[in-house]
């Protein structure tokens, strides 16, 4: 604690080029990378260049953010399970610090391929591939056209498959309000309400500091979603050539993408598991990290040989 207290004095009295917000957003980063043993690296795919986390042996744990997020989403899930295998999580193109090009299309076949050459660049063998959101929808796509690739397959909150019951996310967005893709500071803090039950912990400068990055890039985040849109990928005919053993992971009170999308992943999918955690929004690895953990540890057990 004591050492913590002369970190955040000397975060407090920093003059330099960067703000406090920035500075706490680097400290809390490092700090929560190196709790889960992760390393930042980077390398080239093509024309972009990537840049990932990587930490552990064993395994290998291929692990994909959604739309407007970054590898950092899964830091904290990542530190439940590092121990025991080998972690994985790029910055898809266009998130994060992998490069932005508008000239590239950011839509889902577009990045299964680009996320083919990433696995290729780095020798990977047959990994256990983890998806949320967009994540969850690309790694479906991966999964089917790649799946030699892959050993296993867990998606969180998965999308690319219709709700029977529509969110409350695709209700408003029905009349033309999309807050996945916030503009201000407030509809970033409007956003999280939505994608949390429960807000995990982040100090009130490295927040800030988030907000302002998602602002600075919200230009181009349009630009992915209208990719995502005039190229859709929906998994609901495709289900069924899934042939990887396949765990599904929802929240409850995810007003984000429904529940009622986890059954039609769960009974599209032949084989595969539902599991529905209490009291959990749309992003269960981050919002409950620990029981996360334990249940993708249960399910890998059951396939690891």
């Amino acid at each position: 604690m004591f050492v913590r207290m002369i970190t955040l004095l000397s975060l407090l009295s920093f003059s330099g080029c960067a703000s406090l917000g920035k500075a706490m957003f680097h400290w809390h980063k490092d700090r929560e990378r190196s709790a889960a043993m992760l390393e930042e690296k980077k390398i080239e795919v093509g024309e972009h260049e990537i840049v990932y986390l990587e930490g552990g042996q064993g395994p290998t744990l291929l692990l994909l953010h959604g739309f407007g997020a970054y590898k950092d989403t899964w830091t904290r899930f990542a530190k439940e399970v590092v121990k025991d295998f080998h972690v994985v999580i790029p910055d898809l193109p266009g998130h994060g610090l992998s490069t932005r090009m508008m000239s590239e299309s950011y839509d889902i076949e577009s990045q299964r391929e680009r996320l083919k050459g990433f696995h290729a660049a780095l020798e990977l063998d047959v990994v256990h591939l983890v998806g949320n959101s967009m994540g969850g929808q690309l790694a479906v796509a991966y999964a089917i056209t790649h799946p030699r690739d892959v050993a296993t397959m867990t998606l969180f909150t998965a999308g690319g498959v219709h709700e029977p019951q529509p969110s409350k996310w695709r209700q408003e967005a029905a009349k033309g309000k999309n807050i996945l893709v916030p503009s201000t500071a407030e509809a970033y803090d409007a956003l999280l309400d939505q994608l949390f039950v429960e807000r995990p912990y982040v100090p009130g400068p490295v927040m800030t500091y988030f907000a302002e990055q998602t602002v600075k890039h919200a230009e181009f985040t349009k630009k992915i979603w209208a990719d995502l849109l005039s190229h859709p990928f929906l998994l609901d005919d495709k289900l069924a050539e899934v042939r990887t053993p396949t765990l599904v992971v929802w929240g409850d009170t995810d007003l984000i993408i429904d529940p009622s999308a986890a059954q039609v992943l769960a009974d599209g999918i032949a084989g595969s598991e539902l599991v529905m955690l209490k009291d959990c929004g749309h992003v269960p690895m981050l919002e409950r990290p620990e029981e996360s953990g334990e249940v993708f540890k249960a399910f890998i057990a059951q396939h690891l040989l």
